[in-house]
């Protein structure tokens, strides 16, 4: 029987070689991210491949690895450069920067109290009223120079972050949330550059 650590280390060798047969996602694999859910592993793999073409050097390396008999857990980083077709950049202002791209985005910042108390309500409360607003989904960073501010990824246009920030429902959700210095604010883009 392979043992968890050969089963974490086999994706990873898999992943960074672009080795989807090598991937040792089984046929009933649960994939769980930010604003996705996926089952059976060629929806995992599918997932997967999105990421590494718009990301065309992606890698994953492992800082950390812990077995415990047929569990094991790993945390790592994940880096690329995004040069291909994911999502398109949007400033909240309109103003397109990657026009070219798919969908819309927005980037936005906060700073928080307690992660745990922020991902409760962004995941729930947070996370109904985004999508009655049109938001597709969001991926969140924790700034490494501010460990108490957090960055969002939104699958939304304008329109949408426009609407949702105007809506008189969401500051009691900024508050539950436990922002300490006001209500998330969108990044200011400032010039794109093609390398």
């Amino acid at each position: 029987m392979t043992n968890a650590r050969d089963v974490i280390l086999k994706h990873i060798d898999a992943f960074n070689g672009r080795d989807s047969d090598a991937d040792p996602w089984a046929a009933d694999a649960e994939f769980t991210a930010p604003g996705a859910q996926f089952s059976g592993r060629d929806n995992v793999i599918g997932f997967i491949a999105v990421f590494q073409e718009a990301f065309p050097d992606l890698r994953l390396e492992i800082e950390h690895l812990l077995t415990d008999g047929s569990a094991a857990a790993a945390e790592g980083i994940m880096t690329g450069t995004h040069d291909g077709v994911f999502l398109k950049w949007r400033r909240v202002d309109g103003t397109t920067t990657r026009s070219d791209r798919g969908g819309d985005m927005v980037l936005a910042t906060a700073k928080i109290g307690d992660f745990e108390q922020f991902w409760n309500t962004f995941s729930t409360k947070g996370a109904e009223k985004r999508k009655q607003h049109g938001s597709k989904g969001a991926t969140v960073f924790r700034d490494p120079n501010e460990s108490d501010r957090v960055w969002a990824i939104f699958d939304w246009d304008e329109a949408g972050w426009q609407s949702f920030t105007s809506d008189p429902e969401v500051p009691a959700i900024f508050q539950e949330a436990g922002f300490t210095q006001g209500p998330p604010k969108s990044a200011e883009f400032l010039r794109q550059h093609d390398a």
